[in-house]
Protein backbone atom coordinates (compact mmCIF):
# COMPACT_ATOMS: atom_id res chain seq x y z
CA UNK A 1 0.00 0.00 0.00
CA UNK A 2 1.57 3.38 -0.94
CA UNK A 3 1.66 5.49 2.29
CA UNK A 4 0.60 8.27 0.21
CA UNK A 5 -2.48 7.21 -0.46
CA UNK A 6 -3.82 7.15 2.65
CA UNK A 7 -4.26 10.00 5.22
CA UNK A 8 -4.11 7.44 8.37
CA UNK A 9 -1.53 4.98 10.40
CA UNK A 10 -1.99 1.75 8.86
CA UNK A 11 -1.09 -1.25 11.05
CA UNK A 12 0.90 -3.99 9.10
CA UNK A 13 -1.35 -7.03 10.00
CA UNK A 14 -4.41 -4.93 8.23
CA UNK A 15 -2.08 -3.98 5.56
CA UNK A 16 -1.32 -7.92 4.99
CA UNK A 17 -5.37 -9.03 5.12
CA UNK A 18 -6.13 -6.34 2.89
CA UNK A 19 -4.39 -7.17 0.35
CA UNK A 20 -4.98 -10.77 0.72
CA UNK A 21 -8.40 -10.07 0.60
CA UNK A 22 -8.16 -7.76 -2.29
CA UNK A 23 -9.37 -5.10 -0.62
CA UNK A 24 -8.57 -1.55 -2.02
CA UNK A 25 -7.63 1.44 0.16
CA UNK A 26 -10.65 2.89 0.77
CA UNK A 27 -11.75 -0.05 2.52
CA UNK A 28 -8.63 -0.22 4.26
CA UNK A 29 -9.08 3.40 4.98
CA UNK A 30 -12.33 2.58 6.86
CA UNK A 31 -11.25 -0.85 8.57
CA UNK A 32 -8.36 1.12 10.22
CA UNK A 33 -10.67 3.43 11.73
CA UNK A 34 -12.37 0.56 13.50
CA UNK A 35 -11.33 0.56 17.36
CA UNK A 36 -9.29 -2.25 19.43
CA UNK A 37 -11.77 -4.69 20.98
CA UNK A 38 -14.79 -3.10 19.18
CA UNK A 39 -18.00 -4.92 18.76
CA UNK A 40 -18.42 -4.12 14.59
CA UNK A 41 -21.23 -3.50 12.91
CA UNK A 42 -20.87 -3.46 8.88
CA UNK A 43 -23.97 -1.63 7.15
CA UNK A 44 -24.48 -2.39 3.70
CA UNK A 45 -21.77 -5.05 3.53
CA UNK A 46 -20.59 -6.82 0.60
CA UNK A 47 -18.56 -9.91 0.63
CA UNK A 48 -18.24 -8.73 4.42
CA UNK A 49 -14.29 -7.75 3.32
CA UNK A 50 -14.22 -5.28 6.65
CA UNK A 51 -15.55 -7.45 9.23
CA UNK A 52 -13.27 -10.76 8.09
CA UNK A 53 -10.15 -8.66 7.52
CA UNK A 54 -10.55 -7.54 11.13
CA UNK A 55 -11.67 -10.71 12.59
CA UNK A 56 -8.43 -11.97 11.38
CA UNK A 57 -6.20 -9.34 12.46
CA UNK A 58 -7.66 -10.03 15.76
CA UNK A 59 -8.98 -6.40 16.05
CA UNK A 60 -12.24 -7.15 16.81
CA UNK A 61 -14.27 -9.33 19.57
CA UNK A 62 -17.95 -9.78 17.52
CA UNK A 63 -18.75 -8.41 14.12
CA UNK A 64 -22.19 -8.62 12.40
CA UNK A 65 -22.50 -7.45 8.28
CA UNK A 66 -25.90 -6.55 7.60
CA UNK A 67 -27.91 -5.46 4.26
CA UNK A 68 -31.27 -4.89 2.77
CA UNK A 69 -30.71 -6.71 -0.04
CA UNK A 70 -30.26 -10.77 0.08
CA UNK A 71 -27.80 -10.99 -3.10
CA UNK A 72 -24.95 -9.14 -0.60
CA UNK A 73 -25.88 -10.80 2.47
CA UNK A 74 -25.65 -13.83 0.66
CA UNK A 75 -21.96 -13.36 -0.88
CA UNK A 76 -20.72 -12.36 2.60
CA UNK A 77 -22.08 -15.73 4.14
CA UNK A 78 -19.96 -17.08 1.24
CA UNK A 79 -16.87 -15.40 2.44
CA UNK A 80 -17.35 -15.62 6.02
CA UNK A 81 -17.38 -19.61 5.37
CA UNK A 82 -14.82 -19.59 3.34
CA UNK A 83 -12.60 -17.94 5.50
CA UNK A 84 -13.48 -20.14 8.39
CA UNK A 85 -14.78 -17.46 10.32
CA UNK A 86 -18.75 -18.79 10.23
CA UNK A 87 -19.74 -18.27 14.13
CA UNK A 88 -17.32 -15.26 14.76
CA UNK A 89 -19.13 -12.80 12.59
CA UNK A 90 -22.80 -12.96 12.15
CA UNK A 91 -24.99 -11.98 8.98
CA UNK A 92 -28.40 -9.69 9.25
CA UNK A 93 -30.88 -9.37 6.67
CA UNK A 94 -31.99 -5.93 7.66
CA UNK A 95 -32.54 -2.42 6.30
CA UNK A 96 -30.30 0.17 7.66
CA UNK A 97 -29.76 0.16 12.10
CA UNK A 98 -32.94 -1.76 12.20
CA UNK A 99 -32.50 -4.59 14.77
CA UNK A 100 -28.79 -4.02 14.86
CA UNK A 101 -29.35 -3.37 18.59
CA UNK A 102 -29.15 -7.09 19.70
CA UNK A 103 -26.14 -7.35 18.48
CA UNK A 104 -24.89 -4.43 20.82
CA UNK A 105 -22.33 -2.81 18.32
CA UNK A 106 -19.88 0.02 19.82
CA UNK A 107 -18.49 0.84 16.24
CA UNK A 108 -20.50 0.97 13.14
CA UNK A 109 -19.32 1.19 9.99
CA UNK A 110 -21.94 2.45 7.05
CA UNK A 111 -19.28 2.87 4.02
CA UNK A 112 -20.09 2.93 0.31
CA UNK A 113 -23.33 4.80 -0.41
CA UNK A 114 -24.46 7.93 -0.72
CA UNK A 115 -24.34 10.60 1.54
CA UNK A 116 -28.02 11.07 1.53
CA UNK A 117 -28.71 7.67 1.91
CA UNK A 118 -26.34 7.52 5.18
CA UNK A 119 -28.68 10.39 6.37
CA UNK A 120 -31.46 8.41 6.13
CA UNK A 121 -30.41 5.18 7.85
CA UNK A 122 -28.99 7.40 11.25
CA UNK A 123 -32.33 9.47 11.00
CA UNK A 124 -34.37 6.29 11.36
CA UNK A 125 -32.32 4.92 14.39
CA UNK A 126 -31.74 5.94 17.66
CA UNK A 127 -29.07 3.63 18.74
CA UNK A 128 -26.35 5.52 17.93
CA UNK A 129 -27.16 8.72 19.56
CA UNK A 130 -24.53 6.80 22.94
CA UNK A 131 -21.48 8.58 23.40
CA UNK A 132 -20.44 5.17 23.42
CA UNK A 133 -20.89 4.32 20.33
CA UNK A 134 -18.47 5.50 17.39
CA UNK A 135 -19.71 5.64 13.41
CA UNK A 136 -17.25 5.12 11.10
CA UNK A 137 -18.84 6.81 7.34
CA UNK A 138 -17.95 6.70 4.07
CA UNK A 139 -19.86 8.53 1.49
CA UNK A 140 -19.79 7.76 -2.14
CA UNK A 141 -21.72 11.25 -3.16
CA UNK A 142 -22.81 14.28 -1.21
CA UNK A 143 -20.07 14.54 1.64
CA UNK A 144 -20.92 18.35 2.15
CA UNK A 145 -24.57 17.23 2.83
CA UNK A 146 -23.68 14.75 5.07
CA UNK A 147 -21.22 16.90 7.06
CA UNK A 148 -23.59 19.90 7.19
CA UNK A 149 -26.77 16.92 8.52
CA UNK A 150 -24.10 15.43 11.04
CA UNK A 151 -23.48 18.63 12.99
CA UNK A 152 -26.76 20.11 12.73
CA UNK A 153 -27.92 17.18 14.55
CA UNK A 154 -25.71 16.97 17.39
CA UNK A 155 -22.64 14.63 15.60
CA UNK A 156 -19.28 15.32 16.00
CA UNK A 157 -16.68 14.30 13.79
CA UNK A 158 -13.74 13.64 15.77
CA UNK A 159 -11.37 12.29 12.79
CA UNK A 160 -11.41 12.46 9.03
CA UNK A 161 -9.35 10.40 6.29
CA UNK A 162 -8.53 10.82 2.64
CA UNK A 163 -7.68 7.83 0.63
CA UNK A 164 -7.03 7.60 -3.18
CA UNK A 165 -7.82 4.75 -5.17
CA UNK A 166 -8.24 4.28 -8.75
CA UNK A 167 -7.81 8.33 -9.42
CA UNK A 168 -10.72 8.38 -6.97
CA UNK A 169 -10.33 10.31 -3.65
CA UNK A 170 -12.68 9.26 -1.23
CA UNK A 171 -13.64 10.76 2.78
CA UNK A 172 -13.70 9.19 5.58
CA UNK A 173 -15.24 10.58 9.06
CA UNK A 174 -15.26 9.27 12.27
CA UNK A 175 -18.09 10.36 14.37
CA UNK A 176 -19.86 10.17 17.55
CA UNK A 177 -23.37 11.85 19.32
CA UNK A 178 -22.79 14.20 21.28
CA UNK A 179 -26.36 16.27 21.04
CA UNK A 180 -24.21 19.22 20.89
CA UNK A 181 -25.19 21.17 17.71
CA UNK A 182 -23.30 22.99 15.32
CA UNK A 183 -23.11 24.69 12.19
CA UNK A 184 -20.16 23.99 9.37
CA UNK A 185 -19.33 26.73 6.97
CA UNK A 186 -19.27 25.85 3.30
CA UNK A 187 -15.45 25.52 2.94
CA UNK A 188 -15.37 22.90 5.98
CA UNK A 189 -18.25 21.51 4.51
CA UNK A 190 -16.69 20.48 1.70
CA UNK A 191 -12.98 19.97 2.99
CA UNK A 192 -14.05 18.54 6.34
CA UNK A 193 -12.59 20.75 9.34
CA UNK A 194 -10.46 18.12 10.58
CA UNK A 195 -9.28 17.85 6.65
CA UNK A 196 -8.17 21.55 6.53
CA UNK A 197 -6.71 21.58 10.61
CA UNK A 198 -4.51 18.91 9.57
CA UNK A 199 -3.44 19.40 6.05
CA UNK A 200 0.19 19.57 6.04
CA UNK A 201 0.25 16.03 7.46
CA UNK A 202 -1.04 14.67 3.94
CA UNK A 203 -0.50 17.30 1.70
CA UNK A 204 -1.02 15.40 -1.87
CA UNK A 205 -3.94 14.15 -0.33
CA UNK A 206 -5.38 17.53 0.96
CA UNK A 207 -4.53 19.47 -2.49
CA UNK A 208 -6.59 16.58 -4.62
CA UNK A 209 -9.56 16.90 -2.73
CA UNK A 210 -9.62 20.89 -2.98
CA UNK A 211 -8.89 20.27 -6.70
CA UNK A 212 -12.31 18.19 -6.99
CA UNK A 213 -14.03 20.92 -5.40
CA UNK A 214 -12.58 24.12 -8.02
CA UNK A 215 -13.49 21.85 -10.69
CA UNK A 216 -16.80 21.35 -9.62
CA UNK A 217 -17.10 25.69 -8.61
CA UNK A 218 -15.65 26.20 -11.37
CA UNK A 219 -18.43 24.71 -13.65
CA UNK A 220 -20.91 26.46 -11.79
CA UNK A 221 -19.11 29.46 -12.11
CA UNK A 222 -19.40 29.40 -15.35
CA UNK A 223 -22.85 28.07 -15.73
CA UNK A 224 -23.81 30.70 -13.47
CA UNK A 225 -22.25 33.36 -15.56
CA UNK A 226 -24.14 31.76 -18.71
CA UNK A 227 -27.95 32.11 -17.40
CA UNK A 228 -26.56 36.22 -15.61
CA UNK A 229 -26.93 34.72 -12.35
CA UNK A 230 -24.67 36.09 -9.26
CA UNK A 231 -21.42 34.15 -8.36
CA UNK A 232 -20.42 35.60 -5.70
CA UNK A 233 -20.55 33.60 -3.13
CA UNK A 234 -19.27 30.55 -5.20
CA UNK A 235 -16.85 32.69 -6.42
CA UNK A 236 -15.39 33.24 -2.26
CA UNK A 237 -15.52 29.65 -2.16
CA UNK A 238 -13.52 29.23 -4.97
CA UNK A 239 -11.20 31.80 -3.43
CA UNK A 240 -10.67 30.42 -0.09
CA UNK A 241 -10.40 26.90 -1.11
CA UNK A 242 -7.83 28.01 -3.24
CA UNK A 243 -6.06 29.64 -0.62
CA UNK A 244 -5.97 26.93 1.52
CA UNK A 245 -4.49 24.49 -1.28
CA UNK A 246 -1.84 26.86 -1.93
CA UNK A 247 -0.69 27.24 1.91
Amino acid sequence: MRKENISTDVGDALTQQATALGAGERLTAVAALVRNGARLSDVGTDHALIPIMLTKCGTVRHSVASDIAQGPISRARAAIAAHGLTGMIDTELTPGLCGIERHTPDDIVIAGMGGLTIIGILSESEYQKNDDVHLILQPMQHAPQLRIWLGENGYETEREVIAREDDKIYQIMSVRYTGVCSSPDAVSAKLGAYNIEHRHGFPHLFAALCDRYLAILSARITGLRTRGDDTSADEKEYNDIMKLRRM
